[in-house]
């Protein structure tokens, strides 16, 4: 009896989908915020604030730090950005005051205001979790490297009410008793349907970058990323707790943040020490999911006393590869960058700093409307600020049955359904032959089920994969090649 056998593939949504792309972000302009002079470096965004502003697509309102010396945080509305071509201040228009900046500062507490080595490093608005009774702004307070205790354990992490007149600021927890110089700056919020799936509903990221004092002295070679959730620990948690973590990210000295793509350096140069990343966001567009940080990438010339050429820039992670820690198939500091974006070309610097390659500070991102700003700090005369928007539109990279391309790499693998082998063939024409390669192949679920270690030449040739044992299902085949990432599925038919 001959027997006919059809096989119908339900493919589920996963963690593992495609990858923003610089070209998927367009630039809308931007405007200024002379509440916060000399100040701006922590950003948040409230999807509840200002709800009688303008239909004018820029919902919600921003929360910004005034004076750097200060501790003194303020709410304001988001004007429509304009391109300035001549980049003339007067052509920026400002936002309304919805909030005045307020004192923050938690009372009692161990920090005291107007100390220049101490500030707020990072803000986070988010909806009310657990027990909590309403929205709350989280804080990171943090001194600068270099100022005792940044490189010991100690309570940095609080939130507060998103009312600025009834903040009621808790006291301070520390992440689960790791250093200051690991977990005090940036804020991201996690998307719930991956927090959900990967780190036990820890919406809340937090992280620094900041090289000195390596791995092996508790610090990383590179930036960092640990998945809380305070609200799990206590509402709020006890002054003085250590709060459960999932570690993300983090480097060692033996494996440091890679310096190979879009750079003169290498593992010996190690620019990335002269690297400036102040900001992260993570990104979110129905399949599409990138973590980006913001900040300034260190091109040549590190020294102590800073890199003689740099770029303002994003730069971009894989989120699959975070999962992948989380799920324990991948170190912690075996993640890289797989695409940056030059931010230069949108840089206004009209003011004289000591400190230029630090302009660009944080982010804040709707998700909602995909609206992405990014504050370029001491910009205009008296220490102005602006702060710049982008908005993310469709994928330039597409994913589909066995073959994945963008505008400068294409990705192939046939047969497609395949039963035994699979020819994985990947071809980019403006990297050496000798370049190094990874192939990743994910399951349906985003469980890391094998991963290849090859050149940029037997790629291009084809590298023939065994999937061995694997049950049949759709399988997810990511290649990355310095810095270069696309994904494509393949149905496996045993």
């Amino acid at each position: 009896m001959r027997c006919i056998c059809f096989f119908i593939v339900i493919v589920t949504t996963i963690v593992l989908g495609e990858l923003f792309q610089p070209e998927d972000l367009v630039y809308k302009g931007a405007f200024k915020v002379p509440l916060l002079s000399y100040g701006g470096w922590p950003l948040a965004y409230s999807p509840d604030g200002d709800p009688a502003g303008p239909n004018d697509g820029y919902p919600g309102s921003l929360y910004g730090m005034g004076h750097i010396y200060d501790l003194y945080v303020a709410e304001f509305s988001i004007p429509a950005p304009v391109i300035s071509t001549n980049k003339n201040s007067n052509d920026l228009p400002s936002p309304v005051t919805l909030q005045q900046l307020t004192d923050i500062c938690p009372v009692p507490g161990p920090y005291v205001p107007n100390e220049d080595h101490f500030s707020i490093k990072g803000m986070l608005y988010l909806p009310q979790q657990g027990a909590q009774a309403s929205d709350k702004l989280y804080v990171n307070w943090g001194y600068n490297w270099g100022e005792p205790p940044y490189n010991i354990s100690v309570p940095s992490q609080g939130w507060c009410n998103p009312n600025l007149a009834d903040a009621q600021p808790t006291d301070m927890w520390s992440i689960g008793g790791l250093f200051q110089m690991l977990t005090t700056g940036y804020l991201v919020e996690i998307p719930k349907e991956w927090a959900d799936s990967h780190v036990g509903g820890k919406y809340l990221g937090t992280g620094v970058y900041r090289w000195n004092s390596g791995r092996d002295q508790g610090g990383s070679h590179g930036p960092t990323i640990y998945a809380v959730a305070p609200w799990q620990d206590g509402n709020p948690p006890d002054s003085g707790s250590a709060v459960s973590y999932v570690e993300l990210l983090r480097y060692s000295a033996a494996h440091p943040f890679d310096d190979s793509f879009w750079t003169v350096c290498n593992s010996t140069l190690a620019c990335y020490k002269c690297d400036e990343w102040d900001g992260a966001v993570w990104l979110t567009s129905g399949n599409k999911s990138s973590l980006v940080f913001i900040g300034t990438k260190a091109l040549g010339g590190c020294s102590s006393a800073g890199a003689t050429t740099h770029k303002h820039a994003l730069m971009f992670y894989d989120p699959a590869d975070l999962a992948a820690v989380a799920g324990g198939t991948m170190e912690s500091w075996e993640p890289q960058p797989y695409a940056y974006m030059d931010l230069d070309p949108y840089m206004w610097e009209q003011m004289s700093i000591a400190y230029s390659h630090r302009r660009l500070t944080q982010g804040a991102y709707d998700r909602e409307h995909g609206l992405l700003y990014i504050m370029e700090n001491y910009t205009l005369s008296g220490g102005v600020p602006i702060i710049h928007v982008f908005q993310h539109e469709a994928a330039a990279s597409v994913a589909g049955n066995g073959r994945a391309s963008s505008a400068t790499m294409e990705l192939t693998i046939a047969p497609s359904p395949f039963n035994a082998t699979a020819m994985i063939r990947a071809c980019h024409a403006g990297i050496l032959p000798l370049a190094s390669a990874t192939v990743f192949i994910y399951d349906q679920r985003g469980g890391l089920a094998d991963r290849i270690t090859t050149t940029a030449a037997v790629l291009g040739a084809g590298l023939q994969w065994n999937p061995g044992i694997l049950a049949s299902g759709i399988y997810y085949i990511k290649v990355h090649m310095q810095g270069h990432t696309l994904v494509a599925n393949a149905a496996l038919v045993r």
